[in-house]
């Protein structure tokens, strides 16, 4: 049986008995029950590999238990980068730099 074979299963299960929205709700649930999340990171332009390794050595440092790293270029950034874990939101973006200095 290949390795996705039983997910294909499940997902099958799954969608004929739930809506979308449940299903996304099960998925939540069944990432914290096991510790498994996905951490965001939103990027602009380009981003190298000594970037990725010194923001995947931060995120090493902060999150524990089982993770991956997807890595999502946002045309809407100015500069900078947001990591987003769980409701948790690192924003070093131009835009949300801007907004602190006008509310100091």
């Amino acid at each position: 049986m290949p390795k996705d074979e039983p997910a294909k299963e499940i997902a099958s299960q799954l969608f004929s008995t739930h809506s979308l929205k449940q299903i996304k709700d099960i998925v939540r649930e069944l990432q914290t029950l096991i510790n498994l999340t996905t951490v965001k990171v939103y990027y602009s332009g380009v981003l190298d590999d000594k970037s990725k390794e010194i923001i995947n050595g931060w995120i090493s440092d902060k999150v524990h238990g089982d993770y991956t790293v997807e890595y999502v270029q946002d045309k809407t950034l100015i500069a900078g980068f947001k990591i987003v874990y769980r409701d948790y939101i690192y924003d070093s973006s131009v835009l949300n730099s801007f907004k602190n200095e006008i509310w100091k």
